[in-house]
């Protein structure tokens, strides 16, 4: 084990990992696709996005369907499996997060993570979180 857990840091990326499927959800092919964040902002926008949150992973995933009739799963990060994430670390004693792709995590209207990790740090009790801005 690590003697100081104040060299551990909890990593978020706020990359995406989507999948082709079928209208039942049946995996059509194995290549990942990874939307940027505008078009996942964009397809969370849309009415007929279904979001789930899986309670296993502890992370969403939206199924949407294309301006050309394809279907997509995409699994991703927002404020609550972010606060997941840092609440479970937290547990571990470990007070640090680094935060990759610091200027593109979502802080927009309906997909708020900033303010989550924000209110996070608020909570700290005890050693203050460190929350580090790490590019990639």
């Amino acid at each position: 084990g690590v003697a100081d857990r104040s060299k551990i840091v909890l990593a978020i990326s706020f990359g995406t990992a989507g999948f082709h499927i079928d209208e039942n959800g049946v995996l059509l092919e194995g290549t990942v696709y990874h939307p940027s964040l505008s078009v996942l902002t964009g397809r969370l926008a849309q009415p007929d996005t279904q979001v789930t949150y899986s309670e296993k992973y502890r992370n969403p995933a939206a199924v949407y369907t294309t301006e050309d009739g394809e279907r997509y799963r995409v699994w991703y990060e927002d404020a609550r499996s972010v606060t997941d994430k840092i609440v479970l670390a937290r547990m571990f004693g470990i007070t640090g997060v680094s935060l990759w792709r610091v200027g593109t995590i979502p802080a927009a209207q309906g997909y708020d993570v900033w303010s989550a990790v924000l209110a996070q740090r608020r909570l700290t009790v005890g050693p203050q979180m460190q929350i580090g801005r790490t590019l990639l």
